[in-house]
């Protein structure tokens, strides 16, 4: 399907272990940005557990809650940085029914992800294998994927949904690639 000139498009970015168990139990926090080692965006459930000044532990570290945002999430400090190798887990997709486990760090991810930051990954991107991609020419864009994959169009009129945003990167070699190409394919929504 494929001709000589076209160009694929895919998203590099690397799915993060974004979200987190306090130790208490009970609790679930999810990172949505990491402003510091010590200070985190974050959505958290029950938000009645995370009030201004409450405190939790992920591991050795203490976190408080410092601000509640208009939207509901947390602005939260913490006295030591958390250990996320050992504490962090991927934030699968509800549709897959289970929780993370360790092979899944490899498992979901594109072949080709390398620009860390994503809660979910690009999945459109995760057929792909080496040895298809030397098949055709292909370029990357990076698009870390946000909490808005997770939730759903609850508005009645498609412009009364607040879509939150994501950070994205559009390297000039691959603008370059972009602008010289016959046809130019994306590969899923975030490329796009």
């Amino acid at each position: 399907y494929l001709r000589p000139s076209d160009l694929v498009v895919l998203n590099d970015t690397r799915v993060v272990p974004a979200r987190f168990f306090p130790n208490e139990g009970g609790r679930e926090v999810l990172q949505l940005e990491m402003l510091s080692a010590l200070r985190w965006r974050c959505m958290i459930k029950p938000g009645k557990k995370f009030r201004v000044n409450d405190q939790f532990h992920i591991g050795a570290a203490t976190g408080t809650v410092i601000e509640v945002l208009q939207n509901g999430e947390r602005m939260i400090e913490f006295d030591q940085p958390v250990d996320i190798a050992t504490h962090g887990h991927l934030a699968l997709p509800h549709y897959m029914g289970r929780e993370d486990q360790p092979s899944d760090s490899d498992r979901y991810q594109t072949v080709f992800a390398n620009a860390a930051g994503s809660i979910a990954a690009p999945t459109a991107g995760l057929h792909f294998t080496p040895e298809l991609l030397g098949q055709f020419h292909h370029a990357f864009v990076t698009l870390h994927v946000g909490v808005g994959t997770f939730q759903p169009v609850k508005a009645e009129h498609i412009t009364d949904h607040i879509m939150h945003s994501e950070r994205y990167e559009v390297p000039q070699v691959t603008a370059d690639a972009i602008a010289a190409a016959g046809r130019v394919i994306a590969v899923g929504t975030t490329a796009t």
